[in-house]
């Protein structure tokens, strides 16, 4: 403070472009001379107490106008504040001249909103005057201004923000200037509710190497010091001002907030205001002073000791983690780790805040809040996902608007309503605030706010998967911003594009957006959106299988959440690297992070978030084969969006159930889930949902053997995407289609339909849906008997999945080389295949792949005649479905042990599990099963020669596969039963028969299936001849 400052230099520092030269303080004053105020036009205000500083007293005083030469004015006085120096009877006219021209002449030289202004200085030192001249602040200090209302947080945090861009100014100049002194009493409030800095007495211009200059200190690691050490006499801090001295002890207010390094008789510095800034922000949230209950001694104790408060227990505070972070930076013992000024003032400025209300008295809070007020506390309730209160805030501040005429408020107002209403999945509501707040801005002219309303639009338009109009949107929106230069309109934006481009599935398009909205966020120093951005990228990588990358962005993005306290994106980037790990099947971190945001979730009610995260679990759990677990987690899900009214959660959760039921082949509640979830994404405009649930029902007409009725769902699927723009809503549906195809035994059209999506994928970088489909191609060239493009096809998909790590999708590979690898007769090469599947899912839990393989190595073992081996692997894999719950799997499982047992002629069990399994899948209503398991017993009836059974069994079989409409199915009945046929010597029905299915599997393009049945033709044929043969020559013996 200059009424502390004391100094027996007869020169100060003046800085110059060349360098500092000195100057005396006399001519100093001669050089602002303009400034020069007559002291007869001051007139203290009697009335009023002045405010008493260590070396200055302040006056409220009339400054009255120069007189014009003629002597007449009508212009009217101006209240002002008199900052009077006083002289002590020992001091010489240098001593107080020294620190007075010093304080004047560099507030002569600050021009900025949030630094007071001087008006000018009256000095006569030879008579003991030395006074500044500065604006009245009916508000007073800042202190005084905290006490005076029960300010709103928005408004405390403006307060704040108006601090830390006064000093951002002062360090930012050329060269940098310390203020030296800051605390709440040295900052005032003008009518407007806006703070600015004054007092500049220990103010002083840094050279670069004082600017930088830094003492590390740190808490004190010795034994806390008796009491009675503590009561000493304090220390006397001197610290080195322009070059000579400034005593800060003589105010035990200006000791509350040194920082420690003073402490320790080092020079102040940028650093040390940054370290009082943290105070300023305590005081402002708390309105509480440094220790307040703590003598100066004890304060000393507590600074070196570490001893500071602890930021995390103030309610207050407990609402704007940001700042209590900001305050733990700005406490950092060692200087050199204290943030900048700038960055200060930009985390600060990206708050929800909001100028203070004033009454006409200019001092406390008015009873009816203002409408960007009222908006700011909105806007704070959702980002703590508060949605009802937001939306009574926002109606209160639309009233408040209305009252005022106030058109701009209004439109703000309702565009916050209509975020409300975006958020509660309720759109065409929010589409009707929207447009409400479009037509009032193109009243007021306010392209800003116009361009925020139209992006609000476009926001609205993704969330219901109409890109095109979304898009449409985001291109007006951005287009505004950059005519008027809003950069973090222009970021905003690109974020936007960018999700709508990777929801297009045009990954590339998608990451250019997020890189431009990066590099802006992260020059405008906005966390928020930087956060949203990584998180962006973190999408992209994540949907092109290129997971390092993914977790690299969400784990940034997760920090940047955790230290401003943003936990809804906190939570949503915790999931997003759950989604990583269970992608890269680490299941047991994903279930980790699952929880991790579950609990986020919770702690602040944000039932969308929760919801999300609940499904996720269910999801994980799914396809791990826990279908007890996941159907719990999907419940879970539902509940919470049907109480809180979240229509998308809800889909989401019925479409995940749907799921699960029909994985444990309960395809009636699986349809009826799959249903309720079409309807409500029908209901919310959901494309993309709605074709997830077509591909759901699709599947489950194909199990039940409806596949006109499932190929209908999966083309109705695919047309969704295409109207939707969404490639990759079109890749899963084509996917769809290639299995409903490939069960009917249309391979040439499951063919076409992998290769559609095969180029889908190609076209927007989605690895791991490439390798799913190339994946699904090779299963089909295997069923055709083209093993070698279908090795090849298995060979590619592999390498993609080695390439982004995807281990399920790798064991699929693998799985599908056993499978040819046993048809070529390589049982070396398929049981390698087999246990490289097995050894990759193991660890991962993965249970679905686990079944598949050791189905496989059931088959290898079989085919060895290693029938333990066999039985062991095929009773591993059905344990494994029965305790997961997956019916379907458990079915075909009891298949292969009937099968088994058949060859090892161990009839007993052999009927005992086709029995089993066709019982099962009766139960499930699962005809394609029914019909396999069916022509097995047929088959097993036959191997023991009781034809009849075999006969009537064989022809319930083929009912059913005629039913079903399988051509693959009815031509292996049509094999079956010509080989019973043959047994009974019914050569020429047997010949018909497998006449008729290599028929069959010639359609199906199956050509070693047709040269399988040319053999069998062949074999029956010379059979026939011999028995003919045989037949006459006992005829000719008979008749002789």
């Amino acid at each position: 403070m200059a009424d502390e400052e004391q100094s027996n230099q007869s020169q100060v520092p003046v800085p110059a472009q060349t360098g500092r030269v000195k100057i005396s303080p006399r001519k100093l004053l001669e050089s602002i001379s303009l400034l020069r105020i007559e002291k007869t036009r001051i007139t203290p205000f009697e009335e009023s107490p002045p405010g008493i500083g260590g070396n200055a007293e302040v006056v409220p005083a009339l400054l009255e106008p120069v007189k014009p030469a003629t002597g007449l004015s009508n212009a009217e006085g101006q209240q002002v504040a008199v900052k009077k120096l006083k002289f002590q009877e020992d001091d010489d006219e240098m001593q107080v001249l020294t620190p007075f021209s010093h304080e004047v002449y560099l507030l002569h030289d600050l021009s900025h909103p949030r630094i007071v202004k001087l008006i000018g200085f009256v000095e006569d030192a030879t008579n003991g005057i030395a006074w500044m001249i500065l604006p009245w602040e009916k508000n007073g200090n800042l202190r005084e201004f905290i006490k005076s209302g029960n300010w709103e947080l928005p408004e405390r945090i403006s307060l704040i923000h108006d601090v830390t861009s006064g000093i951002d100014y002062l360090h930012s100049r050329e060269p940098p200037i310390c203020h030296g002194d800051l605390k709440s009493l040295n900052i005032l409030v003008n009518s407007e509710g806006q703070a600015a800095l004054t007092d500049f007495g220990s103010a002083r211009p840094l050279e670069p190497a004082s600017a930088g200059e830094q003492t590390t200190c740190h808490p004190t690691t010795a034994e806390p010091k008796a009491a009675s050490d503590c009561d000493m006499k304090a220390p006397k801090v001197e610290i080195a001002a322009e070059g000579t001295s400034i005593t800060l002890a003589s105010s035990q207010w200006t000791l509350r907030w040194a920082a420690p390094e003073l402490l320790a008789a080092a020079n102040s510095n940028l650093a040390s205001d940054i370290w009082a800034l943290g105070w300023i922000v305590w005081e402002v949230l708390t309105g509480k002073f440094p220790f307040e209950e703590e003598n100066d001694n004890r304060t000393i104790c507590r600074i070196v000791e570490g001893k500071l408060p602890e930021v995390r227990g103030d309610v207050r505070l407990n609402q704007v983690v940001a700042l209590a972070n900001l305050m733990n930076k700005c406490w950092s013992y060692n200087p050199s780790e204290r943030p900048t000024a700038s960055n200060c003032e930009r985390e600060v400025y990206w708050m929800d805040r909001a100028t203070p209300c004033i009454r006409n008295d200019g001092k406390t809070p008015e009873n009816t809040c203002s409408s960007r007020l009222l908006s700011s506390l909105a806007v704070m309730h959702i980002r703590h996902n508060r949605i009802a209160e937001a939306e009574q805030h926002f109606r209160q501040a639309l009233d408040v608007a209305h009252s005022t005429e106030d058109d701009m408020a209004a439109a703000t107002a309702t565009r916050g309503l209509g975020g409300v209403y975006r958020r509660r999945a309720e759109y065409s509501a929010a589409e009707d605030c929207y447009v409400k707040a479009r037509t009032i801005l193109h009243k007021t002219n306010h392209r800003g706010a116009l361009a925020h309303v139209i992006k609000g639009l476009g926001d609205v338009y993704r969330e219901q998967n109409a890109y095109s109009k979304a898009n449409e949107s985001y291109v007006e929106a951005r287009d505004i911003y950059a005519q008027i230069g809003d950069e973090f309109g222009m970021a905003t934006v690109s974020n936007a594009l960018g999700e709508v481009h990777l929801l297009r599935g045009k990954d590339s398009d998608a990451e250019e957006f997020y890189f431009a909205a990066q590099a802006i966020f992260s020059r405008i120093q906005n966390p928020v959106g930087l956060a949203s951005a990584f998180s962006g990228l973190g999408g992209v990588y994540r949907s092109r299988g290129e997971y390092s990358k993914a977790q690299k962005f969400f784990a940034d993005a997760q920090d940047i959440s955790k230290r401003i306290g943003n936990e809804i994106d906190l939570a949503y980037a915790v999931k997003a690297l759950g989604d990583i790990h269970y992608m890269q099947d680490n299941y047991s971190e994903a279930e980790k992070l699952y929880k991790e945001a579950r609990g986020i979730c919770e702690r602040i009610d944000d039932q969308l978030g929760l919801a999300s995260a609940s499904n996720g679990l269910g999801e994980m759990y799914r396809l791990q084969g826990e279908l007890s677990k996941a159907e719990e987690s999907f419940l879970a899900a539902q509940k919470v969006s049907k109480l809180s009214g979240n229509k998308l959660g809800d889909a989401n959760a019925s479409n995940g159930l749907g799921e699960v039921h029909r994985m444990r082949g309960e395809y009636s509640k699986a349809e009826e889930f799959y249903k309720a979830a079409r309807d409500i994404y029908s209901q919310i405009g959901d494309q993309m949902g709605g074709a997830n649930a077509l591909s759901g029902l699709s599947s489950i007409c194909c199990s039940k053997g409806d596949y006109s009725k499932a190929e209908e769902f999966g083309v109705d699927a695919r047309k969704l995407g295409e109207l939707s723009g969404n490639k990759l809503g079109v890749a899963k549906a084509s996917m769809s289609l290639a299995e409903i195809y490939r069960v009917q035994g249309e391979f040439r059209k499951a063919q076409e339909a992998c290769a559609t999506a095969i180029g889908i994928y190609n076209q927007i970088g989605d690895q791991l849906g490439l390798a799913t489909a190339t994946i699904k191609l090779g299963f089909v060239y295997r069923l055709r008997g083209k093993y070698s493009q279908a090795e090849e096809s298995y060979v590619a998909a592999r390498n993609i999945c080695t390439q982004i790590g995807d281990s399920r999708s790798l064991a699929n590979a693998c799985n599908g080389l056993g499978e040819i690898y046993c048809l070529r007769g390589e049982l070396s090469r398929a049981e390698e295949s087999y246990v490289q599947a097995r050894d990759t899912l193991s660890p991962a839990g993965q249970q679905i792949g686990l079944v598949n393989a050791l189905n496989g190595l059931g088959q290898v073992y079989r085919l060895r005649q290693k029938y333990s081996e066999a039985q062991n692997s095929y009773e591993a894999a059905k344990d494994i479905c029965t305790a997961t719950g997956n019916q379907t799997g458990r079915s075909a499982a009891l298949n292969e042990l009937g099968g088994l047992y058949l060859l090892s002629k161990d009839y007993s069990k052999s009927e005992e599990y086709f029995v089993a399994a066709r019982g099962l899948c009766q139960q499930m209503g699962d005809p394609i099963g029914l019909a396999r398991a069916t022509n097995g017993l047929g088959l097993f009836y036959t191997d023991r020669g009781n034809h009849a059974s075999a006969e009537a069994t064989l022809e319930e079989a083929h009912k059913i596969c005629e039913r079903v409409g399988s051509k693959y199915l009815l031509a292996t009945n049509l094999w079956y039963t010509g080989w019973l046929r043959r047994t009974q010597r019914r050569y020429e029905e047997a010949e018909r028969l497998v006449s008729s299915a290599s028929t069959l599997y010639t359609e199906l393009g199956l050509e070693g299936d047709v040269s399988k049945c040319c053999q069998f033709i062949e074999a029956v044929r010379m059979e026939k001849w011999n028995d003919g043969s045989l037949s006459s020559s006992a005829g000719l013996n008979n008749s002789s």
